[in-house]
């Protein structure tokens, strides 16, 4: 009899707490838990953030008021990207289906002036490879760098969901056994 009267007060403290439906606040609440989800998978995973002294609770502090003031996807994925600007890494993207982010914060100086950008595989092609060669698909270009009497093999991986095939490789292995050297650049890929 204890239990049943027990479950009764559980039952109806339960009813007597509801209250009018209210989509802004279901809907603040939800960007609230999706931003924690999002804060602890980069506090758990990312690995540089003691290496770049990045006080990522300091980060959820700031962010979180503006969590809470989201009202639309899009301002709540703005929070996101400031969130990530904290990392200056180009090389964690966001994706949504109205926006992709990637931190650009690297490409600025402390004054916020942009520094230059002057990578073109062009630039490397004509002042420094000794013979340029590319993949049948173009993502791959590769070649030969002569410098101080070694030989390193040059390789400018434009896109990583480009495939490579067989008849790729077998043009660019040779390149790679004859280097005393690799250079693997992956500038601008989006991954």
């Amino acid at each position: 009899m204890r239990k049943f009267i027990l479950a009764i007060i559980l039952v109806a403290s339960v009813f007597a707490s509801c209250e009018k439906f209210n989509t802004d606040k279901e809907l603040n609440e939800n960007f609230k838990d999706n931003y924690e989800a999002f804060w602890k998978l980069i506090d758990e995973q990312y690995c540089f953030l003691a290496h770049k002294n990045i006080d990522w609770q300091a980060v959820y502090n700031e962010m979180m008021p503006k969590v809470e003031d989201a009202k639309t996807e899009q301002e709540f994925f703005n929070v996101l990207e400031a969130s990530l600007d904290y990392l200056k890494d180009g090389h964690v993207w966001m994706i949504s289906p109205f926006k992709a982010y990637s931190c650009q914060t690297y490409l600025y100086d402390e004054n916020g002036e942009k520094y230059p950008n002057e990578f073109s595989f062009s630039i490397i092609k004509e002042n420094y490879l000794k013979e340029a060669f590319r993949t049948t698909d173009n993502s791959v270009r590769f070649g030969e760098i002569e410098r101080d009497g070694k030989t390193y093999a040059y390789i400018y991986y434009s896109a990583f969901d480009a495939d490579w095939t067989s008849n790729d490789y077998k043009y660019i292995d040779p390149v790679v056994k004859a280097a005393d050297g690799i250079i693997f650049d992956v500038r601008n890929n989006p991954g």
